[in-house]
């Protein structure tokens, strides 16, 4: 990242984890700090700067829910940031190798699993039923939800052809 985004880049994620501290349960204050205030305090992971746009992505983990979030340039200098996708369960699931589209109005990911690639059995801490994979996805910053773009879209073409 350059001088000027990685100043930028902190700042707004820092603002953003202050956004999320009045959503957190606070339990009682007369105990002082708790280990469950430590543990839900939000996380960013995964700092992505665009190749065009001054656009720059992260992923957030709050109480375990792993979404990716972006900010954006305004037109008075600042950043606007958003949450992209909304993963509302702690599954467990890792989201990692985020990765700008050349345009800057996609971005791919890859979720489900760790973020060894490993061949080993992915974690499931969530206990899901049917078993968890790990997956190529995509999700456009105009809107709309992440579509499958690695295994799963292939096994999806396979078995309706």
């Amino acid at each position: 990242m350059n001088r000027i985004v990685r100043p930028v880049a902190c700042a707004l994620i820092a603002v953003s984890a202050a956004a999320f501290t009045g959503r957190v349960d606070h339990g009682d204050t007369a105990r002082g700090f708790t280990i469950p205030q430590a543990l839900s305090a939000p996380f960013p992971t995964e700092l992505k700067a665009a190749p065009t746009k001054g656009r720059l992505a992260w992923v957030f983990n709050t109480q375990g829910r792993r979404s990716i979030w972006v900010a954006e340039p305004t037109s008075d200098g600042t950043y606007a940031t958003r949450q992209l996708t909304n993963y509302s369960v702690d599954d467990g699931q890792d989201l990692v190798e985020l990765a700008w589209s050349a345009d800057a109005d996609s971005i791919a990911y890859v979720r489900g699993g760790d973020a060894e690639f490993s061949e080993k059995p992915y974690p499931n801490p969530a206990g899901i039923v049917a078993g968890v994979e790990q997956d190529i996805w995509v999700i456009s910053l105009k809107g709309g939800e992440p579509r499958a773009a690695g295994r799963r879209a292939l096994a999806d073409r396979l078995s309706d052809g």
